[in-house]
């Protein structure tokens, strides 16, 4: 009963979080807690003698609460624009419908690529190499589970007889021995692919960040100094900067409101 429960509930409006932590949640149910005390047991009993008294608590606490909810979405410093963005559109609407539990990395790697594919027109070139990378990972794994089976193709037993259950699969003809060189030949020029293809998105990577003003985090990161500089945001750290992990981005000083 609970399963269907949860089920029609994540149909319905689906896990919406109120806020990054807990401490909004509580002060929230704290002020909803003292406004009915107020307005049920306090208000009543002193309404008629003291109306002016109930008026003005009244429109303080929604001149509080205003305030609060106009804190809350107001900017407290943010050192770079937002660098982590919401996956919902690469899960789509079933998770499920894209796994397949013989093969989870490999068919998580072709609903990743199909998807990119999709979005290939929108990004550019840096778009189009890392679609190109993402290929030769797809491919990298390939090669690894050819291996793999191969290795337990060819398995035998302690008197030499092949284990039984285990089934030759060899690339072309039927020697083990030429189809793991193939997969060593198509390795190695998997690899040089690889290192081509890095190459260039790491020049197209640099080109982009340089075109959004972060060439002082590149020369920091080109010189080691990570201490200085947000991998995640790519910015420089300044005095009391401080990432917070509740918002995903840095902030400019560490005692910030974090709803």
């Amino acid at each position: 009963m609970s399963f269907h429960k949860c089920q029609l509930f994540q149909f319905l409006f689906g896990r919406p979080h109120l806020s990054h932590n807990h401490f909004a949640n509580l002060f929230v149910g704290f002020i909803a807690f003292n406004i009915g005390v107020f307005a049920l047991v306090l208000a009543p009993g002193i309404a008629a003698s003291h109306p002016g008294t109930v008026l003005w608590w009244s429109l303080l606490m929604s001149l509080s609460m205003m305030l609060w909810v106009q804190n809350c979405f107001a900017d407290p410093g943010w050192l770079q624009p937002r660098t982590i963005y919401p996956q919902h559109h690469l899960l789509g609407d079933d998770p499920a419908r894209a796994f397949d539990a013989e093969q989870p990395v490999e068919s998580q790697m072709v609903h990743y690529d199909s998807l990119l594919q999709d979005m290939a027109g929108y990004g550019g070139d840096l778009a189009k190499l890392e679609q190109e990378q993402n290929k030769y990972n797809y491919q990298r794994q390939l090669i690894r589970e050819a291996r793999k089976r191969l290795e337990e193709g060819t398995g035998r037993t302690t008197d030499g007889a092949p284990i039984p259950g285990l089934e030759l699969q060899p690339l072309i003809g039927g020697n083990a021995e030429l189809g793991r060189q193939q997969l060593e030949r198509a390795a190695m020029t998997l690899q040089e692919r690889e290192r081509a293809t890095g190459e260039s998105l790491g020049r197209a990577r640099v080109e982009k960040l340089l075109g959004l003003g972060c060439g002082e985090y590149l020369t920091l990161v080109e010189k080691g100094d990570f201490k200085q500089v947000c991998v995640v945001c790519r910015a420089r750290r300044k005095m009391r900067s401080h990432h917070c992990k509740e918002c995903g981005r840095c902030v400019d000083r560490l005692d910030h409101h974090c709803p």
